[in-house]
């Protein structure tokens, strides 16, 4: 069995997004509205790993919504850029990810085909998720431990 030395850090932030009538992703019934109680709260996971050197690093971020747009990719790697730029965090080393659940609120993308069934497009949702994946990395990145990856045959 390989093993290599690198430092990783993990978190776990609620992204709970607790306005009231947003449709919710995915469902294409105007109807079906966030109405302010929360049942099961939804995630961001992030987990970053660093060489043992600190000269390359890799962050992935599973997000607990229906889908990560092009849009919010861009606006969390300009707000890492704006806030965080000595995590050196770029588009060649974050991955964000959605599980694509149907909980979640929609309306955050700056995509017609996914804004047409919300209706329309909620810039508070779009800021308040683009801030919370922010502060998931943020503090997978402040909590770096050295650790061991392994793996076998």
């Amino acid at each position: 069995m390989n093993q290599c030395h690198f430092l990783v850090g993990t978190s776990k932030i609620d992204i709970t997004f607790t306005e009231k009538k947003v449709a919710m992703f995915g469902w294409a019934d105007t109807r079906n509205t966030t109405n302010g109680e929360i049942e099961s709260p939804l995630y961001a996971r992030s987990v970053c790993v660093q060489s043992a050197k600190g000269e390359n690093r890799v962050i992935f971020v599973s997000v607990e919504l229906g889908h990560v747009s092009p849009a919010l990719h861009l606006e969390v790697l300009r707000l890492l850029k704006v806030n965080f730029n000595k995590h050196k965090i770029n588009e060649q080393n974050l991955l964000l990810s959605a599980n694509h659940t149907h909980s979640a609120p929609g309306g955050f993308s700056h995509s017609a085909i996914y804004n047409i069934p919300t209706p329309g497009y909620c810039e508070s949702a779009f800021n308040f998720f683009s801030r919370k994946i922010v502060e998931s990395i943020e503090k997978a990145c402040e909590s770096l431990m050295p650790a061991q990856l392994k793996y076998g045959k």
